[in-house]
């Protein structure tokens, strides 16, 4: 049995020896199963001495464990002792055994007991040799088992609690090895991303996710657990003078040890680039080494890369964590590099400038707190660790195997769990193609004074960062890069003063204010700060500025103030460029949407549509914030399945390119949009997912709505229980401050709240009575729930209500709502002809808007219709339908529905199916049910056998039976209903 560490080896090779053992109880199998284990690979005859004591023999007088190391004598041993009984010898981590057992083993094999079988499990690669010669000599019957990945259904029964989406992502990631994806499981949506993602082992700040691998690797000898640690420091890289630099090694050393680490399956050396076969066996290696090792580590690095002339960005990385002290180089080239990163990935950008910052104004990097962009209260590593250019001493700088079991396997609190910083890894070089995010930056740093340039005034004076540039500047760049990675309250922080300096940075910096405030919930302050700009004269039309308090204002439900921040946009010099141009069109149909100019707004979106679709990547960047409204415009417009293309693609480019700031408003539209076509699992996982992002990045509108969203979810598919508390856990959150959000918010929590029976937290009447694209469907909701209470008056004016909006907006799905609303009022008024109308209408609505958990919905009422008016075999089929939807969705509650429904109908069928029968089949009904066979009954009746077959047929058909069993109990039924 063969595999990768971690695929599950030891345990199926563990249950396979369970399951012999159990047969053995009948077939007299005796089972030995003995592991090799590293600790006593260099134990001779190790693994032979414990074979021998598990079997459970009396010492041969012939031979003892003390006195016997010949291998033949051994063997002979052996085959006496194994060859008592029927015996399955399983050996785990065969590649760990001694050179002496093997010897021995092989022997065994060519001279092998009756009635002896050996199992073996060993790593990738590590087969014995010794064991092989054996059996290619004696062509042994063997069976070779390579141990695969785990398949997607694999991990459904692993981890079966989780939403299959997040389950196929993990698996991804995992490469199929069961260990891996359950350490990636217990991590949150941005804990794996940063762990997976990021190429920098740095960034994980997670001390249990590599500790199994990690005491593993602990084993390794010295040259080789160093030689880990170096590859780990520098990640993939075809180096040589790189890695013996960063290891103190020489090359004959170093390539001795890579090839010993990728004889054992930890990295592979493909092409000449050495690379970890996976990420967390890297952030296992790395780890391997204390902070201050870490540190001299990535400063020999830095040094011997700076040498080299290497890029710029990939010096950064390593002078991230080397610094110490003041360093002025090292503090310039990491804010050229900041720059550089910024399209592409602005957390690791923003620590740049903070380390650079620190480094430059000569505070030490551990006493200065770092921008945590990951939420990981990253502190440093402690200022004891050598600089970039102190000489160190090499016993300090190796990776020191008690301090490492001290550190970093007893305490989590201990040196060895502290990062120097977090890094998410940009790529290692500029991208040549003009489309390139970094190609394409607001600011070129061509401009900058070279790092020899920078003196020790660059940071003595107050407006003077590294290299001589404008703290302002640097600062601007710094409050940037916090907002597009997420890090919304410390953004605010750094960029309220710039906000209010006068200077070329105050209307960028005003901007990026703003949307911080929009963002933590601060709508009036972000709308009177951004008006202060757009109405003045001399800065009209300024279209980024419009664009955003657009967003703003349409977001707020301030329809005439939002329609006059897009005319300015169009208005604007700003409109030729393509990603304002399709935002602003999206914006345009979303105004005209709340006027209900649907003609223009579908006509709009369309072609906002189009503008997005021909955008690059990086043009996107440029307007992805105003994808949602796109998303929002389809899911309206019952377009969802094209919006949410667009919201996939945004949420790839953005995670791409590090623009978190950006992902809750994307998961939340993407959770509504999925929940519209059905898919309840994935919108769960897209709602939790927006929730996540909203606590890490400050969002606190997006967690009532996303909240909302995954209500509605729960109703249709988990128990009354678990919906009520999650309708309290909603409830009990903070209003979003926009108005259209808070709207949506309080629209579900009172509809299920109506439906739950419980009260709402505030009336329907408190609604405001304002048209909107779903009311008819929060209407037709009401009106539902007012028929199941008997207020058929009211709920009869609800639905009036419903259609005369419905037919005003002209959308599929809202007419459908409606129309399932006239069905359900139909039905509770006996009106079968209209409610069979109003049932036919919405299934075929709710079709072409892409509803089908709705449609299903309605193929219940109209199963109900059918199954009154006695067509029983229509209202079968359309119940079955239903089911087969309602399962597919998974909506449990509404599957017990419709299991309810298709009782009641068979309920019915059986009775009314018996007031149906002919006088004759009736006739002959009542003889079978007296007990009378076809032969009797043809001659009692003068009728001939077949014919007697024929009425049985039919009789059976119309009372809903397959046998004539149950014939005797259904006329009694009809006998009762007929008393």
């Amino acid at each position: 049995m063969e595999g990768p560490a971690g695929i599950g080896k030891s345990r199926l090779l563990g249950e396979f020896a369970r399951r012999e053992q159990d047969r053995g109880a009948t077939t007299g199998l005796r089972v030995v199963s003995v592991p090799a284990t590293e600790f006593e690979h260099s134990t001779p005859l190790q693994l032979v001495h414990d074979i021998l004591d598990r079997i459970s023999e009396l010492p041969d007088p012939a031979s003892t464990r003390d006195d016997c190391s010949d291998p033949r004598e051994l063997a002979r041993l052996l085959r006496r002792r194994l060859g008592t009984e029927p015996t399955l010898l399983v050996i785990d981590d065969a590649h760990w055994a001694d050179t002496a057992s093997l010897h021995v083993l092989a022997l065994l094999i060519r001279h092998r007991p009756d009635g002896t079988r050996l199992a073996l499990a060993y790593r990738e690669r590590q087969f014995p040799a010794a064991l092989g010669h054996a059996l290619r000599t004696l062509g042994t019957a063997t069976f070779h088992l390579p141990v695969p990945p785990l398949s997607i259904a694999d991990a459904a029964a692993l981890l079966p609690e989780l939403p299959s989406s997040r389950r196929e992502r993990l698996l991804s990631a995992a490469h199929g090895n069961p260990l891996y994806l359950l350490l990636l499981a217990e991590l949150t949506p941005a804990e794996f991303d940063t762990a997976v993602r990021s190429g920098d082992p740095a960034s994980t700040d997670c001390s249990h996710l590599d500790r199994t691998i990690r005491a593993e690797l602990a084993q390794l000898p010295d040259r080789e657990l160093l030689a880990a640690a170096a590859a780990a420091v520098c990640g993939p890289t075809a180096d040589a003078d790189l890695l013996c630099a960063t290891a103190e090694l020489p090359l004959e050393e170093l390539s001795a040890a890579l090839d010993e680490l990728a004889r054992r399956g930890w990295l592979t050396i493909t092409g000449g680039t050495v690379t970890f076969r996976h990420p967390l066996i890297r952030t296992a290696a790395y780890r391997l080494g204390g902070p201050g090792w870490r540190a001299g580590a990535h400063a020999r690095a830095a040094r011997t890369l700076r040498a080299a002339d290497a890029p710029l960005l990939t010096r950064a990385r390593h002078l991230e964590h080397a610094l110490r002290g003041r360093d002025d180089l090292a503090a310039t080239e990491l804010i050229h590099a900041a720059e550089l990163a910024l399209p592409t990935d602005p957390a690791t950008s923003a620590r740049w400038i903070t380390a650079a910052l620190a480094a430059g104004s000569g505070h030490r990097t551990a006493d200065l707190g770092t921008f945590d962009t990951n939420g990981s209260g990253d502190t440093g590593s402690g200022p004891h660790s050598p600089g970039p250019d102190r000489p160190t001493d090499a016993s300090h700088n190796r990776p020191d195997r008690n301090r490492l079991a001290a550190n970093d396997f007893d305490s989590p609190n201990s040196g060895a769990h502290r990062r120097v910083r977090d890094d998410s890894g940009p790529d290692n070089s500029i991208p040549a193609s003009t489309d390139s995010p970094a190609a394409t930056a607001s600011r070129s740093h061509e401009n900058w004074p070279s790092p020899g340039d920078s003196g020790p005034s660059g940071f003595g004076s107050a407006d003077c960062g590294p290299g001589g540039v404008a703290r302002v500047r640097i600062q601007h760049l710094l409050g940037r890069a916090l907002l597009l990675s997420g890090a919304v309250e410390q953004a605010r922080e750094v960029l309220e003063p710039l906000a209010a300096r006068a200077g070329s940075q105050q209307q960028d910096s005003l901007l990026l204010y703003a949307r911080c405030e929009r963002i933590l919930g601060n709508v009036d302050t972000a709308r009177s700060r951004l008006a202060t700009v757009a109405d003045r004269p001399d800065l009209a039309g300024n279209g980024p500025v419009q664009l955003e308090l657009a967003i703003l204002e349409l977001q707020d439900n301030r329809d005439v103030a939002g329609a006059a921040r897009v005319r300015a946009l169009f208005g604007s010099e700003a409109i030729r460029e393509p990603a304002i141009l399709a935002a602003a069109l999206t914006l345009w149909s979303m105004g005209q949407l709340t006027e209900l100019d649907m003609a223009g707004a579908r006509a709009n979106y369309q072609a906002g549509e189009r503008e997005y679709t021909r955008l690059t990547d990086t043009q996107l960047l440029d307007s992805a914030h105003a994808v949602s409204a796109l998303g929002w415009m389809a899911y309206f417009l019952d377009d969802q399945r094209t919006g949410l293309a667009h919201i996939e693609r945004a949420v790839r480019v953005t995670r791409r390119f590090g623009r978190s700031f950006i992902l809750p408003e994307l998961y939340t539209v993407q959770a509504y949009s999925l929940a519209k076509l059905g898919r309840n699992e994935e919108a769960l996982t897209a709602a939790e997912d927006a929730a996540e992002c909203a606590e890490l990045y400050g969002y606190p509108g997006i967690l009532p709505l996303a909240g909302a969203i995954k209500l509605r979810v729960l109703h249709t598919t988990s128990p009354r229980a678990q919906v009520l508390e999650w309708w309290r856990t909603v409830d009990a959150m903070p209003r979003p401050v926009m108005r259209w959000w808070r709207a949506v918010v309080e629209s579900a929590l009172n509809e299920i709240a109506a439906r739950l029976g419980i009260a709402a937290a505030k009336p329907a009447a408190a609604q405001p009575d304002r048209a909107h694209p779903m009311q008819p469907t929060e209407v037709g909701a009401f009106a539902q729930v007012l028929l199941g209470k008997g207020d058929i008056e009211t709920a009869g004016r609800l639905v009036t209500q419903a259609e005369k909006a419905a037919q005003g907006l002209g959308l599929s799905g809202q007419l459908a709502a409606a129309a399932h609303a006239r069905a359900e009022y139909a039905c509770a008024r006996a009106d079968l002809d209209r409610a069979e109308t109003a049932a036919q209408a919405a299934i075929e609505g709710y079709a072409v808007a892409e509803m089908p958990i709705q449609r299903a919905q309605a193929q219940l009422i109209a199963a109900r219709v059918a199954g009154q008016r006695g067509d029983f075999g229509r209202a079968t089929a359309l119940i079955a339908t239903a089911r087969t939807e309602f399962t597919r969705a998974g909506t449990h509650e509404l599957l017990i529905e419709a299991t309810a429904a298709q009782r009641q109908l068979a309920g019915r069928q059986s009775v009314t199916g018996a007031l149906a029968l002919t006088e004759r089949e009736r006739e002959v009904a009542g003889l079978v049910a007296r007990g009378c066979t076809n032969k009797e009954i043809a001659a009692q009746l003068f009728l001939s056998p077949r014919t007697v077959e024929d009425h049985l047929s039919r009789i059976l058909r119309k009372l809903g039976l397959s046998s004539r069993a149950g014939i005797a109990q259904r006329l009694s039924e009809v006998d009762a209903k007929t008393l």
